[in-house]
């Protein structure tokens, strides 16, 4: 597909490889893994345990419902954030800006 330069109107192609994609991608695993650390330390100084410990099923089942919830969302999009990063480290794309 061709584009031009928003700027200068020359014609132009974009190419990302993988790395940039994956570079790209990795700050918001990183932000996922944050959240979520931060999830389950919260959680765990409940309990009065480390940060590092484990949540075990018993735990799990003693939390109030919006807490659980808590905990699965950042773990599913923690999962998600990550299973695109690692596609995206796979593939090379390319990329162009589309004509006006």
């Amino acid at each position: 597909m061709k584009g031009r330069d928003i700027r200068t109107g020359t014609p132009k192609e974009v190419i990302l490889t993988e790395k940039d994609t994956a570079e790209a991608l990795e700050g918001v695993v990183i932000g996922k893994q944050t959240t979520y650390n931060n999830i389950k330390a919260n959680i765990l100084g409940q309990f009065g345990l480390n940060p590092t410990d484990r949540i075990t099923n018993n735990m799990f089942n003693e939390l109030p419902d919006q807490q659980r919830q808590l905990l699965v969302k950042a773990s599913e999009e923690l999962k998600d954030a990550t299973a695109r990063y690692n596609r995206a480290k796979d593939f090379q794309v390319l990329y162009s800006i589309p004509e006006q």
